[in-house]
């Protein structure tokens, strides 16, 4: 067994080997971007909450679960099989229609990844994409953090003087661009697309994911949670206080769902929104790309303290 790497990201230990070299159908595992280095340990954790083995092979296909949940993108499927999950990754090649698959062993957080060797003839390359590569590190990721019970969001999560702050909304929105905004103006950006939250004793804390947008900037750092806000863009900026109620339908348009762990994965995500809608003030943020934006959401901030 060959260690391929450790990381960890929003306080959850993940650890990836390959299983299995020099045999016939054995290839050189490619990199991971530049974005996961800052998540990167030192030496791995003596017993990780995610466990990833790859190996070269024909890639596995468990029955589906005839009631069970299934998702399916362009890229790739999910579902569930003797009741645990199952991603297939697809490929427009009728010779090789799934390329990869990653299954989790029953109520554990260790999963096999299996990669057809036939990917290598069929793309033109030399090495086996990483078992990370995208879009399954996230995938597995966001997985482990539900079990765990946390959230992730499609946001941009800021820490500024001593507070957290999350932007969220869809595509467009202008995650990256507030961002931008903060970088210049001194705070730190933890990330610009993807922002994981977990509850603690203390109160809820937002970290910095290696899955990032336009501004290309991580840290592998966090910071309590001070507010969430939900960007729209404006020729005026102006900041409303939302309800829990109208926050927590906001948050469940922005929130990632895991919708291959079926109802009971779904009613938990559902139900860690409306806790965090009661526990965090929340936003509706139209705004303009300027610095004066900055000016008064620190002053905002300020008069939660």
């Amino acid at each position: 067994m060959t260690m391929l790497g450790s990381y960890r990201i929003a306080n959850l230990h993940l650890s990836v080997a390959q299983t299995e070299q020099g045999g016939p159908e054995a290839a050189a595992i490619a990199g991971l971007p530049p974005a996961y280095a800052p998540f990167a340990t030192a030496s791995p954790a003596r017993d990780p909450e995610i466990t990833v083995l790859s190996a070269s092979g024909l890639p596995e296909q468990p029955t589906p679960d005839p009631e069970g949940p299934r998702c399916e993108t362009t890229q790739w499927m999910s579902y569930r099989s003797e009741d645990r999950p199952v991603f297939l990754f697809k490929s427009v090649h009728a010779a090789l229609p799934i390329w990869r698959s990653a299954v989790r062993e029953q109520a554990t957080q260790r999963w096999r990844v299996r990669t057809a060797a036939e990917v290598r003839a069929v793309t033109g390359v030399e090495q086996d994409p990483h078992p990370l590569a995208f879009p399954l590190g996230e995938l597995i990721f966001l997985d482990g953090l539900t079990e765990q019970g946390g959230l992730v969001f499609h946001s941009c999560g800021v820490r500024d003087q001593g507070r957290g702050m999350i932007f969220t909304g869809r595509s467009g929105r202008g995650k990256s661009t507030i961002g931008a905004l903060w970088d210049a103006a001194g705070a730190t950006v933890l990330c610009d697309d993807r922002i994981a939250v977990r509850r603690h004793p203390e109160g809820h804390r937002l970290y910095g994911t290696p899955w990032h947008g336009d501004l290309r900037q991580v840290r592998a750092e966090d910071g309590p949670l001070h507010a969430v806000f939900f960007l729209e863009h404006a020729d005026r900026t102006q900041l409303e206080r939302l309800t829990p109620d109208e926050a927590r339908r906001r948050m469940l348009t922005t929130a990632w769902q895991p919708v291959w762990t079926g109802k009971p994965g779904l009613v938990a995500t559902w139900e860690r929104c409306a806790r965090l809608a009661h526990e965090v003030p929340m936003y509706r943020l139209r705004f303009r790309p300027e610095p004066a934006t900055i000016d008064l959401l620190r002053r905002e901030l300020a008069a939660l303290a």
